[in-house]
């Protein structure tokens, strides 16, 4: 597979879409749900450029080569996917002319026919804004969401991060979602609820689809995309934790995704400010990181 170059001089046009932008925090089921819309009608990442799998995860339907962009810009802004940056006002509009290319010519190569698309990477929770200034209308989201504490206990187990880390990197990407969505056409999905009823929410993703992107989703489709949580699935993703264990904070947050669940034409959401503890932990993580990768 083909990557550009950070400097590349040309890139083709942006896929015109619509795009459909699921996003969610990492361990929070943006690959299920990906494949849900996927199989009621948006086209996947093709074939060639779809990640493989991984530990936890047999099927990511996640761009290898967006991924590695959002990583780059990650990287480029002064942090990481474990590690998310500080960002400064503007600076999505000096993203784009430092790294449209590469990005423009990474989403070229991920969807590559014309078409309603569907495309997933946790890191759009940091990196939406970006991502509004280059695409060229305004994409559809769909915010899935996870109980932090059980997004905490599956990286832990898959990354070995401490749980306290786990936390403040779910009410970070949370916070900046809920920012970034602001004003988009957005379905807010709970993958609790995915997982213990899938008929009930691809039903309520496919309704949100019909007249958006795709004109009517017959009953057979939306029967086959809830086939997609399958049992194992299902046992793999436990019910809440105690939220005992959180910040105030991440309370807030928690209770404000449960009063947006549903569909918003054009999504707003108060956000409490991030809890300076949480701010300590992903600074300090990436004084660490930056620290291992310098020896």
């Amino acid at each position: 597979m083909l990557i550009p170059s950070p400097g590349a001089a040309f890139a083709p046009p942006v896929p015109a879409g619509p795009w459909v932008v699921v996003v969610g925090m990492h361990r929070s089921g943006t690959s299920v749900l990906a494949g849900v819309v996927g199989a009621l009608g948006p086209a996947l990442p093709a074939g060639d450029d779809l990640m493989g799998a991984w530990v936890g995860n047999p099927f990511h339907y996640e761009s290898q080569a967006l991924t590695a962009t959002g990583d780059h810009l990650l990287e480029s802004l002064g942090g990481s996917w474990s590690a998310p940056p500080r960002l400064e006002p503007g600076w999505a509009t000096e993203a784009v002319r430092t790294h449209g290319a590469l990005a423009t010519a990474a989403a070229a190569l991920a969807f590559p026919e014309p078409g309603p698309l569907v495309w997933k990477d946790p890191r759009t929770c940091i990196l939406l804004p970006f991502w509004r200034e280059l695409l060229p209308g305004p994409p559809l989201a769909i915010l899935t969401w996870r109980d932090p504490l059980a997004v905490a206990g599956s990286l832990a187990r898959r990354d070995g991060f401490d749980l306290d880390h786990g936390l403040a990197l779910w009410e970070r990407y949370t916070h900046d979602a809920l920012l970034g969505l602001r004003g988009l056409d957005t379905l807010v999905v709970n993958n609790e609820a995915l997982m213990s009823d899938p008929r009930a929410v691809t039903g309520a993703v496919a309704d949100w689809l019909e007249g958006r992107v795709v004109a009517t989703v017959a009953g057979a489709t939306r029967a086959a995309a809830a086939a997609i949580v399958t049992p194992e699935l299902q046992r793999r993703h436990p019910g809440a934790g105690k939220e005992g264990d959180l910040l105030p904070s991440q309370r807030r947050l928690v209770g404000q995704l449960r009063r947006l669940q549903g569909p918003h034409r054009s999504f707003w959401a108060d956000l409490p400010g991030l809890s300076p503890r949480a701010e300590e932990l992903l600074a300090a993580r990436w004084a660490t990181e930056r620290g291992a990768g310098s020896r």
